[in-house]
């Protein structure tokens, strides 16, 4: 399984890479840090999870989530944000993602998170 973190900080990214290998046997992490690199990386591999901090640069907000899922519609997005409020995770799930966790979340809600996702499920 292959999942792409995108985030503009490293050391969170290293973390969650950290963190999403315990999903499974055989994980490979990729990173970027801008959103022209997430249509890149959609673009020229399989990605099987796409976990996609709200505030990455060249992200245009849900119009942006929108139109990744549109093009890659068979990709889960996982929304990652600050923001805790149920209307911003309401909205990135109309616009197209599987999922939508706030930052504030602890590492065994992020994984059952993951889990539900990558089983066809949706979080909120």
């Amino acid at each position: 399984m292959k999942i792409l973190i995108a985030d503009y900080y490293a050391l969170l990214r290293d973390g969650l890479g950290i963190l999403v290998k315990e999903l499974a046997e055989g994980v490979v992490i990729q990173h970027c840090e801008s959103f022209d690199g997430v249509l890149a990386a959609l673009e020229q591999q399989d990605i099987d999870l796409v976990l996609l901090d709200f505030n990455l640069p060249n992200l245009n907000g849900f119009a942006s989530i929108r139109a990744a899922h549109e093009r890659y519609p068979g990709v889960p997005l996982v929304i990652m944000a600050a923001s805790e409020r149920w209307n911003d995770a309401c909205s990135a799930i109309e616009a197209g993602a599987r999922g939508y966790i706030p930052k504030s979340a602890s590492s065994a809600i992020m994984l059952a998170a993951l889990h539900l996702i990558l089983s066809g499920g949706v979080y909120l």
